[in-house]
């Protein structure tokens, strides 16, 4: 069974180049794109096919146009950039059949495709307790439905972040009623049947990863975590 993430290249150009070694060579990557390959690991361990998805899959949609026009309308206090790809990963997935869509930060460390399947009767079904779109799964018509909701939205007095009007998929979504399942966990969080040494899924959020390093990548952060949860 496919995983499906969504990675725009160019977003990644913000952030410090790092370097790492392998084999005696210097490989110079961008830090997402070191993330990227941890991510397809731990999925793939597990019995995954991790598949990146990105801008171009989504405009292969009829509705492509009028989506990203839609979703341009919506104010955000984040970069315009990051936040449209947060909206248009969606939309990919409706492209691809549906299937399960993850953050690249969240890592595997027991959830199975066989797991993943009891879920497939659902149109939409959150993996993570807050309805934080890290982790969904959901059939094409699903996520068809989810790209409604984005582009039907209407701004409330509620939306606003520091002041500002402010509103991403994560804050429409929690809005939804779409049943949840809790296999995915926060890093340093406790979930539902036990603390996230124990999840299923681990999402390795920026600042639950700040607490605990204050310095280093977010690759080398969770690089880390990893190393010392297998010693």
């Amino acid at each position: 069974m496919n995983v499906y993430t969504y990675f725009e290249p160019y977003l990644s150009l913000r952030h410090r180049l790092t370097t790492w070694v392998t084999g005696g060579r210097r490989n110079w990557r961008s830090e997402n794109e070191q993330l990227l390959r941890l991510w397809e690991a731990s999925w793939r361990r597990k019995g995954w096919n991790p598949v990146v998805l990105d801008r171009k899959v989504a405009q292969e949609s009829i509705r492509y146009r009028n989506f990203l026009k839609a979703i341009s309308r919506l104010p955000s206090a984040n970069d315009k950039a990051y936040e449209q790809a947060c909206f248009l990963r969606h939309l990919a997935m409706s492209v691809v059949g549906g299937g399960v869509l993850s953050d690249y930060d969240c890592m595997n460390q027991s959830f199975t495709p066989e797991q993943a399947g009891a879920f497939l009767k659902d149109e939409v079904r959150f993996l993570e307790p807050y309805r934080v779109p890290c982790l969904i799964i959901g059939t094409k018509s699903g996520y068809e439905k989810v790209c409604d909701v984005f582009e039907e939205y209407r701004l409330t007095k509620e939306d606003r972040v520091r002041g500002r009007p402010h509103v991403s998929d994560m804050t429409i979504l929690q809005k939804t009623k779409w049943p949840i399942v809790p296999v995915c966990v926060e890093y340093l969080h406790d979930g539902v049947n036990g603390n996230w040494e124990n999840a299923p899924v681990v999402h390795f959020a920026t600042e639950a990863l700040r607490k605990k390093y204050k310095s280093g990548s977010k690759f080398f952060r969770i690089a880390n975590v990893l190393r010392e949860a297998c010693s």
